[in-house]
């Protein structure tokens, strides 16, 4: 059996003989893209079995099993007939371009509609920036059948591919200056252990890398799969975007190595994606940012998922200095927990947003409210002022639909924040302050001087829909 008989060490040995391998990094991509075609190729033997006239995505030459495999007499493709295979033909094809004789077409590049289902169409994905560093026919060859020699249908080998799996994932951390960061196995473990999700709950990883928390969140929710419904509804509850093309490669083959035939993993830069193209489709019930992300700042998404989306948003960062939490705050966000936390806190956090979205739900409309300061639009969160639309932010909204809820009504910092967040403030009010500053700037005619949304010391704060100059 290949997983017992030092199956990287022998593909790091033949590889190293090979000029165009230059570095870890490379020799790691070189055998990952050919482990996806051989993992993709046991999945359609699946579909095949399962599906009625299952049509596979790959033209017929190019599946694993007829280019790649040795045929009944031991004979192969090899030497410079495999390399111009693989260059001019394989590649070429799976990344969507066609491959012609002249003007005839020999192969025709592999084709992705919005109708092409999820699994056919992670094929061109995955190859879109693959590549091919192998110059000798030969020693391609030799690693193809050391890959081969994996079955797949033996559970024993498959789950010992798990193991193999973490070993590529060491190694890539360690290729030098081209390695990758990835997440501990017992961290994305712990995370998911504490999460504790439930079958029917998905969840989303907008930059997933090798799928590895996405992994762990699966082998949580495996554990309560007991029939046909409920194994859908894992394999349903993973949403993933992965920016860089080889973790990207890893994490499709991690998903179809945990039987999950439709992964929603998606090769793309989620910072980069439109906004204002997500549909009701692509949201979720809470999101999880840190200030400092890679391409972009997280003030700055939080502002732009804003004029939007209304889902509770908890910055979680190692800047804990005052300006930021309330910045953090003024631009959208609902809570902030500064790093190291708790893991219990934060997902006693979490919980806490979800609940208080949950009862704002169950309460009245307030929609078409109006009174003497501003009309209140419920669906697009904004306040009509003096001819004015003037956007809400989240948490500015829920405070502001309490207060029309319970006009003329005194609700201390505490108090508030019970309701609005869900949890005691232990004491720290700023949260509260910093949405009632905001919240006064737009609505009040004079922010400094309020005469609507006022705070009468001792008694806490009160809305009075007419207005009033005095307490």
């Amino acid at each position: 059996m290949a997983m017992q008989s030092g199956f990287i060490k022998r593909i790091r040995d033949i590889m190293r003989m090979d000029a165009g391998i230059n570095g870890d990094a490379q020799r790691i991509e070189q055998m990952v893209w050919m482990l996806f075609l051989k993992v993709y190729d046991a999945k359609e033997d699946d579909w095949e079995l399962n599906e009625d006239a299952y049509e596979s995505i790959i033209p017929e030459d190019l599946r694993w099993r007829n280019w790649a495999k040795t045929d009944s007499n031991g004979h192969a493709m090899t030497g410079d007939k495999l390399l111009n295979f693989v260059n001019n033909i394989l590649f070429p094809v799976l990344k969507g371009n066609d491959v012609k004789d002249g003007d005839a077409v020999l192969y025709e590049g592999i084709k992705v509609t919005p109708d092409t289902p999820i699994k056919k169409a992670i094929v061109k994905s995955t190859f879109e920036d693959a590549n091919n560093y192998m110059k000798d026919g030969v020693y391609l060859r030799q690693v193809i059948d050391v890959i081969d020699e994996i079955e797949f249908d033996d559970v024993k080998e498959s789950h010992a591919f798990g193991f193999v799996y973490e070993e590529i994932l060491r190694e890539l951390q360690s290729a030098g200056s081209s390695g990758e960061f990835y997440t501990p196995r017992a961290v994305t473990e712990f995370m998911a252990l504490m999460i504790k999700p439930q079958l029917g709950e998905k969840m989303a990883d907008f930059a997933c890398g090798t799928g590895g928390f996405i992994t762990s969140w699966l082998g949580q929710l495996s554990k309560q799969v007991t029939d046909t419904t409920a194994q859908k509804q894992l394999d349903d509850s993973i949403y993933g975007i992965e920016k860089k093309p080889f973790p990207y490669l890893l994490c499709v083959t991690n998903m179809l190595l945990h039987d999950i035939e439709v992964p929603n993993i998606y090769h793309m830069n989620s910072l980069k994606h439109n906004l204002l193209d997500y549909t009701d489709d692509d949201k979720f019930d809470v999101i999880l940012m840190d200030i400092l992300l890679p391409d972009t700042n997280g003030m700055e998404l939080c502002q732009r998922l804003r004029s939007w989306y209304h889902c509770p948003i908890i910055f979680t960062s190692c800047l804990d200095d005052t300006d930021t939490v309330v910045r953090a705050l003024e631009l959208g966000g609902d809570d902030f927990l500064t790093k190291p936390y708790n893991h219990k806190v934060l997902l006693a956090r979490i919980m806490a947003n979800i609940r208080r979205v949950q009862m704002d739900a169950a309460e009245p409309s307030v929609s078409g409210y109006h009174c003497a300061a501003f009309t209140l639009d419920s669906n697009s969160h904004c306040v009509e002022k003096d001819g004015r639309s003037i956007h809400l932010a989240d948490m500015e909204y829920r405070i502001l639909t309490l207060f029309i809820r319970h006009p003329n009504t005194f609700f201390t910092a505490n108090e508030l924040y019970r309701k609005i967040w869900g949890k005691e403030s232990l004491g720290d009010v700023r949260t509260v302050q910093v949405h009632i500053h905001n919240l006064r700037s737009k609505i009040e005619p004079d922010p400094a001087k309020p005469i609507y949304l006022k705070n009468v010391w001792g008694k806490g704060y009160i809305f009075r829909p007419e207005g009033e100059t005095e307490a």
